[in-house]
């Protein structure tokens, strides 16, 4: 039921050239009587926008080609969606057990992100209301599994739309029971225990990326701080008098080993000239 709203409300974003770049679980507000809302437009960006390269978005929300700088599209959006299902489905994204570097690079090298085994109807996760009711048996693991590989698709030219999404069978059965609830009157949740817990799991999601941002942002700024100590002049050590005639160590570069000149002893002419 949430995801069909989130297509419902990318495919007006999308059909008016907007692309979100920054679709995850922490962006898509709920009521409690189930309606969704997507928010924080704060880097969406017009389709053909010079700024559509840039790397923008949550990590590990973000698809393939907004990591390699190809350009964001509005299939960007719909791999954030897919990421959004196994963050409903299991409480946390993709490559969530790995820092955010490590994430984009597996993002970028890896076919698919791994897929939830929880995504069944007999396994509830965090949030059932993604999962299907038992009206509609037919649609179960393998069904999602295949909206997820919709999703998923490495290739962006390739990945399916919002719109055709909406025709998949999960989400004609989503919309469905949905129409049903409507229907009588009511699309309240199944209850407020699941709605809490639903924004219990998000809200600490959002601390643990909260606790990464800032793990990241000490890590950097030491590195910082360790190239600034290593870059700056160190007083040279005060050299001990030793005698002129003492060998110097000799002195490379570039492979080259090159000795010092030393001063010789001159002999006397009349030694010389004997």
């Amino acid at each position: 039921m949430y995801i069909s709203q989130v297509l419902d409300g990318l495919l007006y974003l999308h059909e008016q050239g907007v692309i979100h770049r920054d679709i995850k679980g922490a962006n898509i507000l709920t009521t409690k009587d189930g309606s969704v809302k997507l928010a924080d437009f704060g880097v969406a960006t017009k389709t053909g926008a010079m700024n559509e390269f840039a790397v923008v978005g949550s990590p590990y929300w973000m698809a393939p080609e907004v990591i390699d700088q190809s350009g964001a599209t509005t299939t960007s959006d719909i791999w954030s969606v897919g990421c959004v299902v196994v963050e409903l489905l299991e409480g946390k994204p993709p490559y969530s057990y790995l820092d955010p570097m490590p994430a984009l690079f597996r993002i970028v090298q890896d076919d698919c992100p791994p897929l939830p085994e929880s995504a069944s109807p007999v396994s509830l996760g965090p949030c059932p209301l993604l999962l299907p009711s038992s009206d509609y048996p037919a649609v179960g693991l393998q069904v999602v599994k295949d909206f997820l590989m919709h999703c998923f698709q490495k290739d962006s030219n390739l990945r399916v739309s919002a719109r055709k999404l909406l025709r998949h069978p999960w989400m004609i059965n989503a919309k469905r029971q949905l129409e049903q609830m409507r229907g009588s009157g009511s699309t309240k949740l199944p209850g407020p225990a699941v709605h809490d817990e639903a924004v219990k799991t998000v809200q600490e999601w959002n601390q643990i990326l909260k606790g990464e941002r800032a793990l990241l942002d000490e890590r950097m700024r030491q590195q910082r701080l360790t190239s600034c100590i290593m870059s700056a002049d160190v007083p040279q050590p005060v050299k001990s008098k030793e005698p002129a005639q003492q060998s110097e160590a000799p002195s490379a570069k570039e492979g080259t080993i090159r000795m010092p000149q030393r001063d010789l002893p001159r002999r006397p002419r009349d030694q010389l000239r004997a």
